[in-house]
C-alpha cells in the first residue's frame, strides 16, 4: 500500500486501536488478526494447565501418593513438548518453530491434550479392591470431563475477548472516565438540579429503605446490575447512532474534512471515484462502533451517578440518623460508625450505603436513557462519539482505496 500519508502504518493502526476501533482495520492490510494476538495468552494458559492443574488433578487419582506427583509432572512435560513438535509438523514447520497463530490444530490441542494427558497417568496403588477401583474410575472420568470443560470455556472466553478487543475498549472507557470528570461542570449544573429534585423525594421514602436497605448482598448486586445492563442495552440500539450518514461522504472535501484530525490527514483522495462514497461496514464493524459509543455515553452517566452518590452520602450522614432509620425499618439499623457533635448524632449505617448506591445507579440509568434522546442534556460535555465515528469511517475509506503510484 503506497500513499502519501502523515503517519506510518503502525501509527495508523495504533490510532484505531487506542480509540477502541481496532475491528475496523479488517480488510485494510493493517492490524494484527485475533488468531495472532491470542497466541501469548493461549500458550500461557496451556502451560499453566499442563504443569500445574493436570499434575494436581492426577495426584487425586493416585490415592494421595505424593511420590507419584513427579511422574505426573514428567508426563505433562513430555506431552507439552510433544504437542509443540507435533503441532509444528502438522503445520509443516520446523519441530521447534515459534507458534504464530491459533488455528484449528492449536484449538483442538488446547482442549484435548490436557484431558488425554490426565487420562494416561497411571492409577494409584491405593485402589486395591473392586469397589475402590470403580470409585477411582468414576472420579477420573469426572475430572477428565471437568478439565475438558474448563479448557473449552477458556478457549471461547479468550478468543471472544480478543476478537471483540475488550482490552482496548476498556482502555477507552477509563480514558473517557478521567477525561470526563475534568469537563463536566456544565452538564452537572444542568442535570443535577433536575435529578436531585426527584431523587431527594425517593431518598426519604420508607419503602426504598425497607427494600434496598434490607436486601442481602446477592439480590442487591443483581438489582443494580439489572439497571446497568438496561442502560447499556438501551444505548446499544442502532437508532442512537446514525451510522448510515456518519459513514457516508458526498464529496472529496467532506472526506478531507473528516480526516483533518487523523493520522491520514494528508492522504491523497483525488483518485477515488464514484462519489458519494461510504465506508463498508460489516455487522461486526457496526457492533464495534455501537459498543464504543455506548461505553462513551455510559461513562458520562457514571460520572452523574457518582455525583448523586456523593451528594446523598453527605446529606444522609447529616440528617438521617439511626433513630430515623429505625422508625422506617421498625428495627435498629446496622451501624458502622457514630459520632455526636453539637448535640446531634451522626450515624453511618449499612442501610445508608445500600440506599445511596441504589440511587446512584438509578440516576445514571435515568441520565443514560434521557440524554440519548435529548441532546441538550449533553451540551457542555465532551461527547465526541459522532465525530470519532465519522473520523474512523473516513480513515477506513482511505485505507480501502489506496492511491496508485
Amino acid at each position: 500500500m503506497t500513499q502519501t500519508v502523515s503517519a506510518t502504518p503502525r501509527e495508523v493502526e495504533r490510532w484505531f486501536v487506542r480509540r477502541g476501533y481496532g475491528t475496523l482495520l479488517s480488510d485494510t492490510g493493517l492490524g494484527v488478526k485475533s488468531a495472532v494476538r491470542a497466541v501469548p495468552v493461549m500458550i500461557a494458559l496451556f502451560v499453566i494447565m499442563m504443569m500445574l492443574i493436570v499434575p494436581s488433578a492426577a495426584k487425586l487419582s493416585f490415592g494421595g501418593e505424593s511420590s507419584k506427583l513427579w511422574l505426573a509432572i514428567l508426563i505433562s512435560t513430555a506431552a507439552l513438548v510433544g504437542t509443540w513438535v507435533v503441532g509444528n509438523l502438522v503445520r509443516r514447520r520446523p519441530p521447534f518453530a515459534k507458534i504464530v497463530s491459533i488455528g484449528w490444530v492449536e484449538m483442538v490441542a488446547f482442549v484435548a491434550v490436557p484431558t488425554i494427558t490426565f487420562a494416561i497417568n497411571p492409577q494409584g496403588s491405593a485402589f486395591v479392591d473392586d469397589n475402590a477401583k470403580l470409585a477411582g474410575l468414576v472420579q477420573r472420568v469426572v475430572l477428565m470431563a471437568a478439565i475438558a470443560i474448563v479448557q473449552i470455556v477458556l478457549l471461547v472466553l479468550v478468543l471472544s475477548l480478543i476478537r471483540l478487543r475488550v482490552i482496548s475498549i476498556t482502555t477507552v472507557m477509563l480514558r473517557e472516565l478521567f477525561g470526563t470528570v475534568a469537563d463536566t461542570a456544565t452538564v452537572m449544573a444542568r442535570t443535577l438540579p433536575l435529578l436531585l429534585g426527584v431523587i431527594t423525594f425517593i431518598y426519604f421514602t420508607t419503602e426504598v429503605w425497607q427494600t434496598f436497605g434490607e436486601l442481602p448482598p446477592l439480590p442487591y448486586s443483581l438489582s443494580l446490575l439489572i439497571f446497568i445492563a438496561m442502560s447499556l442495552l438501551f444505548l446499544l440500539r442502532r437508532e442512537h447512532l446514525d451510522l448510515d450518514n456518519l459513514s457516508a461522504f458526498e464529496t472529496p472535501e467532506d472526506l478531507r474534512e473528516a480526516l483533518a484530525d487523523t493520522p491520514l490527514a494528508n492522504a491523497e483522495v483525488s483518485h477515488i471515484k464514484n462519489w458519494p462514497i461510504s465506508a463498508p461496514l460489516s455487522a461486526q464493524h457496526e457492533r464495534n462502533l455501537l459498543v464504543v459509543a455506548a461505553i462513551s455515553r455510559l461513562v458520562v452517566a457514571t460520572v452523574v451517578g457518582l455525583a448523586v452518590l456523593g451528594f446523598f452520602f453527605l446529606l444522609g450522614f447529616i440528617v438521617v440518623d439511626a433513630v430515623v432509620i429505625k422508625s422506617w425499618l421498625t428495627h435498629a439499623p446496622d451501624t458502622i460508625a457514630s459520632w455526636t457533635f453539637a448535640g446531634h448524632t451522626y450515624d453511618l449505617t449499612r442501610q445508608h450505603l445500600k440506599v445511596v448506591g441504589f440511587l446512584a445507579v438509578f440516576s445514571g440509568f435515568y441520565y443514560a436513557v434521557v440524554s440519548a434522546t435529548d441532546p441538550s442534556l449533553r451540551q457542555g460535555i465532551a461527547d465526541s462519539t459522532q465525530d470519532q465515528v465519522r473520523e474512523v469511517c473516513a480513515a477506513r475509506v482511505v485505507l480501502l482505496n489506496p492511491a496508485k503510484h
